[in-house]
């Protein structure tokens, strides 16, 4: 009698309850992860509102506003005009920072709600200053507003016992954070217990805390207790992960300096990271933001300052910690040293769940190595299936990256749900080839393995993740004792399998969100490497899929494929160019004024309808390594002459003073230029130079210095060099929004959109929206010469 005509015939009605409830806890977790809905512009005064902070937004997110344009200055004043109707004590402070041969002026609005009787305060931060491509309604006027409306609520309740410290920091995108660097020299820094740094690499989601100080165990465990009015997301892998990336943000200047001795402080560092398709573009706007991810930011912001702004917070460190969510904003927080001594304890648990089933003769050592083969096969096999529907970048081509590149990102979530249906898939198909063959106690004792494996993989890599895999791998054990115990015949009872789904469900309720998270974390480039975990993840229910009737089992795997491929398909179709989901191209201008040439410039491959008005064709090419560095080719045709105006670099006072010749010249640049490079091109020495009061290195021909965000008011640059010797100095400039146009030039059309600095290419010289210039000026050989 065949297999399948002897399968009870009440299994469909247990697979159906087992696979349902694994389901239902898959999505009831991930429901459990989203951020809370936003409240309303009448919600009580003291709560925060997404509605009212984002009233605010609107008012500061109308266009790209990078660090020391005018946008950013109307920006900055829109803040401090807030404060001062709030009555909120605030100043604009200017730093100036000083190197070898570099100056940077940096900026920031700092602002405090004083407490009763403070200790140290609860500060957080966040920029105000965009990319050139877009507002950033998201990235970073979401935590700005954010940040406003919560002194609102504040001021509207009583006043807590320590000092609230808000950072409106600029030059965080072209900067390098200096309006962080700004705050750590100011005396209220000193003063600082915890540090929260708000940011946003999406325009939804979750708001993730991603990202601690070291020995971080006293804060987390805070952000535990306050877990009812923060509702806090986070875990201990993405410390880990996120320690080792070659990111930064402003949150990195405090990271170094707050668990210092000094200090004896800590931070938390949160971001919103979904709809990475808007990230650093035009569509970074208002229309896109979510509310429910500003709601929950603000969450952070006024339910962390009135935890922190009521407790003692003289020592805030402690040795670092695992944490993770468990349903919702609860948090499970140990320390990170009991990981070593629960994955011994957990190991003898598994090992001795093998041995006593195998000398029980319930498991069998080929079935266990079976299960575990099987359980690699699927993996691999989902991997290689999604590998060239995605490609690597710069190794495989792929369909999306081949064809469609940054764009692909548009349709990231139906992506990571197609590749999603291709895994569970190849499960399906696995398990139905060996049904009969490898019974369900083998599969689940050879999945066992495999996460034992996993565990100590990560409490060798990435030890703050070894929860995930450690205590799912604890109950399932448990889970396969029971079902190998209760047995009664060579195959367990239909009920007793479904009844075993619940000690899988803590594997499926820690990582279902996990997965999402990774979805648009990872994005659809990383599909294999989902796809895979996917896998991993359903063959923990290989006995409850084992229920599934013969005939269903041969339909399902073709159905998921298909349902695999439509999506895929669906999602590829709709994948633009179109305003949603607009195409990307590079437009920037060059201006050398020593050869009285101008020209439009870009690094895109093909031309479109609006690059095609400043270049005939793809033929004119060239470098632009004197303005870049690199001698990359690249489209370059010629622009009026008329674009770019001339900066203005003159002698204030020029004398000669025991021997030396000592000028004082005047540099000011009408383009709000972010970086300025000066060059000494003739033959002579600099011996002294001093900008702003600070004194800068010297030296001989070639000598320089780098000027960051040069004040508005222009600068004065004393200098000490050798008399009745030629003083000329290369000026170039680098500008990070774009020159106006042509008036005749016809603007972008609504499906494309200004090319940013968030694609994965990173060998081109220069992105869109920039203006380069170089002048040499000539200030002749001295006093005894006319200038």
């Amino acid at each position: 009698m065949s297999t399948h005509n002897s399968e009870p015939s009440n299994n469909t009605l247990y697979a159906s309850i087992a696979l349902g409830v694994a389901a239902l806890a898959a999505l009831g977790a991930w429901y459990m992860s989203l951020p809370p809905s936003p409240l309303p512009l009448d919600a009580p005064e003291d709560q925060f509102s997404a509605y009212r902070a984002f009233q605010h937004n609107k008012q500061m997110a109308q266009k790209p506003h990078p660090a020391n344009s005018e946008e950013n200055e109307r920006v900055r004043e829109y803040i401090m005009d807030q404060l001062e109707a709030m009555d909120v004590e605030h100043e604009f402070y200017l730093n100036v920072s000083a190197h070898e041969h570099s100056i940077d002026f940096r900026r920031a609005v700092l602002a405090r709600i004083p407490g009763t009787d403070s200790t140290k305060s609860f500060a957080m931060d966040a920029h105000y200053d965009s990319t050139p491509y877009g507002p950033g309604a998201a990235d970073d006027l979401c935590p700005i507003s954010a940040m406003l409306e919560t002194a609102r609520a504040l001021k509207c309740a009583p006043p807590l016992k320590n000092d609230i410290v808000f950072v409106f920091a600029d030059a965080e995108e072209c900067g390098g954070g200096g309006g962080a660097g700004a705050f750590v020299e100011h005396p209220w820094f000193k003063d600082v217990g915890v540090m929260l740094g708000l940011e946003a690499r999406g325009t939804s989601g979750p708001a993730l805390m991603f990202e601690t100080t070291q020995e971080n165990g006293w804060v987390i465990r805070e952000l535990a207790k306050a877990s009812a009015d923060a509702y806090p997301r986070a875990t201990s892998v993405m410390f880990d992960f996120y320690d080792r990336m070659p990111f930064g943000s402003d949150f990195s200047r405090y990271k170094r300096i707050l668990p210092t001795d000094e200090h004896k402080g800590a931070g938390l560092n949160v971001a919103f990271i979904d709809d990475f398709c808007y990230y650093h573009t035009e569509l970074d706007n208002t229309e896109n933001l979510n509310l429910a991810s500003m709601q929950h930011e603000g969450q952070y912001c006024l339910g962390l300052a009135r935890h922190f702004g009521n407790i003692e917070m003289d020592d805030c460190r402690a040795p670092n910690a695992t944490y993770f969510n468990t349903i919702g904003s609860h948090m499970i927080v140990y320390p990170q040293s009991w990981s070593v001594p629960f994955v011994f304890l957990v190991t003898l648990l598994v090992l001795a769940v093998l041995m006593v089933g195998v000398l029980r003769k319930k498991l069998t050592i080929g079935g266990i190595l079976a299960g575990f083969g099987l359980n690699m096969a699927a993996m691999v096999i989902s991997a290689l299936l999604v590998l060239p529907l995605t490609g690597i970048p710069f190794v495989f081509g792929g369909i999306l990256w081949g064809t469609l590149r940054e764009l692909g990102w548009y349709q990231n979530d139906l992506y990571i749900w197609s590749f999603t249906c291709i895994a569970i898939g190849v499960v399906l198909l696995l398990l139905g080839l060996v049904r009969g063959k490898i019974r369900s106690e083998n599969l689940l004792a050879g999945a066992l393995v495999f996460w034992l494996l996993s565990t100590f993989f990560m409490q060798w890599q990435v030890p703050g993740g070894t929860y995930a895999t450690l205590w799912p791998l604890a109950f399932m054990s448990i889970g396969l004792t029971v079902l190998y115990s209760l047995k009664k015949a060579d195959d367990a009872s239909p009920g007793l399998v479904a009844c075993c789904t619940i000690f899988a469900l803590p594997a499926i309720v820690l990582l279902a969100p996990a997965y999402v998270m990774f979805g648009y974390t990872l994005t659809y480039l990383a599909g294999a490497v989902i796809a895979s975990l996917v896998a991993f993840l359903v063959f923990t229910l290989a006995p409850q899929i084992n229920l599934i009737p013969y005939r269903t089992r041969l339909f399902l795997p073709p159905a998921f494929f298909v349902i695999g491929l439509l999506v895929f398909g669906i999602a590829y179709l709709n994948n633009g160019p179109s305003p949603s989901c607009p195409r990307l191209d590079c437009l920037s201008v060059a201006h050398d004024f020593d050869k009285n040439e101008a020209w439009y410039i870009s690094t895109d491959k093909e031309l479109d309808e609006y690059t095609s008005q400043f270049f005939e064709s793809m033929s004119q090419t060239g470098t632009v390594e004197e303005f870049t560095g690199s001698d990359m080719e690249c489209l370059k045709a010629p622009a009026p002459l008329d674009m770019v105006e001339h900066t203005t670099f003159e002698i204030r006072e020029d004398t000669l003073q025991e021997g030396r010749r000592k000028t004082t010249l005047f540099l000011d640049s009408h383009k709000e230029s972010q970086e300025i490079w000066l060059k000494l091109t003739g033959d002579n020495t600099v011996h002294s130079v001093k900008v702003a009061g600070r004194e800068l290195k010297g030296g001989k021909k070639d000598w320089g210095m780098f000027v960051r965000n040069i004040l508005h008011e222009g600068i004065e640059i004393e200098l000490e060099t050798d008399p009745g010797k030629p003083l000329e100095i290369l000026v170039q400039e680098q500008c990070e929004t774009l020159c106006d146009l042509p008036p005749h030039t016809k603007p972008r059309p609504a499906h494309i959109v200004s090319d940013t600095n968030r694609t994965v290419d990173r060998r081109r010289p220069f992105r869109s929206n920039h203006t380069f210039s170089r002048c040499t000026y000539d200030f002749g050989s001295g006093p005894d010469e006319a200038i």
